[in-house]
């Protein structure tokens, strides 16, 4: 059986279906996209991710945010040491617009000993941090990536 419709109704429908029969539009997926990296250009985080890094420079956990809700947003990172326990936590609050890009920043505690062996060993006193690590991102309290890196001395 075959559902007949007359012209008014069919202009009608056509209209409906034009104006995507009123129904707000649906919300963009926010996405993320996530790395670590050490290297700075034009005062921000250089674009490319690394996995290795030495242990007296610091490290950068970038999130570029893009479809997010239009307002403030926080960003937190947990840096887990190679034992599991939390290092160090950072936490950056941010307002969103289209794209976002914020990152927090991490380096490992200082080495103990004198200035002289520090100058002359970058190093040393550093040998228990030298291993993996992991970087733990969330958004507004909500887990987004772990990346794992390795420190080296």
């Amino acid at each position: 059986m075959a559902l007949v419709i007359g012209k008014p109704a069919r202009l009608i429908l056509f209209f409906l279906c034009a104006l995507g029969l009123g129904l707000p539009a649906a919300a963009e997926e926010t996405q993320y996209r996530t790395y670590l990296t050490d290297r700075f250009e034009d005062g921000i985080p250089a674009s490319e991710s690394a996995e290795s890094f030495l242990c007296w420079n610091p490290i950068h956990a970038v999130i570029e945010v893009s479809g997010a809700e239009a307002g403030p947003h926080s960003f937190s990172v947990l840096w887990l040491d190679p034992s599991g326990a939390i290092r160090e936590s950072t936490h950056r609050d941010f307002i969103s617009g289209q794209t976002s890009k914020v990152w927090a920043s991490f380096r490992p505690d200082d080495p103990p000993g004198s200035i002289i062996a520090e100058a002359l060993e970058p190093g040393s006193g550093m040998g228990d941090l030298v291993d993996w690590w992991k970087a733990k991102m969330s958004v507004d309290g909500r887990d987004v990536a772990v990346h794992r890196f390795r420190l080296r001395c």
